[in-house]
């Protein structure tokens, strides 16, 4: 059955972005076809960059995930918020000091593309997902705010998929200093477009050659619709069948059950639409 199919007249693309949780993966374990899908890219050629709103790893551990989980992929095939929130402060706030709420991965990663990290005077409060988040930080952010400081956040996702309930995620940290601060982050990731500047500047091609598959609506189809590309949303992850009908989805976006579905359309093959 189809529900939705915005894809009239647009034919394959050359290239893809491609959410990771609930569209590669889930948890540790690989999703019927991914393995699929990304050999069938590798195979006929086509560019392809992994674009996730978590900020909590470095792209290094991601892309050993990865290749544990069975995947053929190389070195530089992950865009993290994370990493475009350093090519979005190397642009806009360049020499500038962060107190930064995060990973001791995105930390690491900060200060080795130059940025200098500071618990007081900072000129920009920077959160990213940080499981130890605590009412001190909080406490330190809003202050930092209150003197004038610049108030970013990585990615706008309240809640991620756990193994028995929904987690809070960087949105739920960000809303909490907001409500704190009277102020509002600028979200990098998904659906921003800062988030598809730096992956188009990384993937290195133009913007009529991408389409982005995902699972979920608010970022990732929201995402593609932002900045005028088209998407597949697949049914794996976050998005049901039965959230189908009560959703608004307008715009290119071509609804598929699994990643099969997406492998048959470039085929130009018999399309297995969900």
């Amino acid at each position: 059955m189809l529900f939705f199919d915005g894809w009239a007249g647009i034919s394959p693309m050359k290239s893809y972005l491609i959410d990771l949780d609930g569209t590669i993966y889930s948890g540790n374990k690989l999703i019927n076809y991914a393995k699929d899908f990304i050999d069938y890219l590798n195979n006929v050629k086509k560019k392809y960059l992994f674009v996730t709103n978590c900020p909590l790893k470095s792209p290094e551990k991601i892309i050993i995930k990865l290749q544990k989980l069975g995947l053929s992929v190389g070195p530089d095939c992950v865009l993290s918020s994370g990493m475009a929130a350093i090519q979005y402060l190397a642009k806009k706030h360049k020499g500038e000091k962060v107190y930064l709420i995060g990973s001791d991965d995105l930390k690491s990663m900060f200060c080795r593309s130059g940025i200098e990290l500071v618990e007081d005077k900072a000129d920009i409060v920077l959160v990213g997902y940080d499981p130890k988040f605590t009412y001190a930080m909080m406490k330190r952010a809003v202050y930092l705010i209150s003197c004038g400081a610049e108030y970013i956040a990585t990615n706008a996702d309240q809640v991620i998929p756990g193994k028995r309930y929904f987690i809070p995620h960087t949105g739920a940290i960000a809303a909490s200093i907001t409500e704190a601060s009277g102020k509002q982050p600028l979200f990098i990731g998904k659906p921003s477009c800062l988030m598809f500047d730096a992956a188009i500047q990384m993937l290195g091609c133009v913007k009529n050659d991408i389409a982005m598959v995902g699972d979920r609506v608010d970022t990732d189809i929201e995402f593609a619709m932002n900045n005028g590309i088209p998407s597949y949303l697949v049914l794996t992850g976050v998005t049901k069948e039965s959230d189908i009908s009560s959703m608004k989805i307008r715009g290119q976006v071509r609804i598929v059950k699994n990643l099969l579905g997406i492998i048959d359309f470039d085929r130009k093959e018999d399309i297995d639409v969900y």
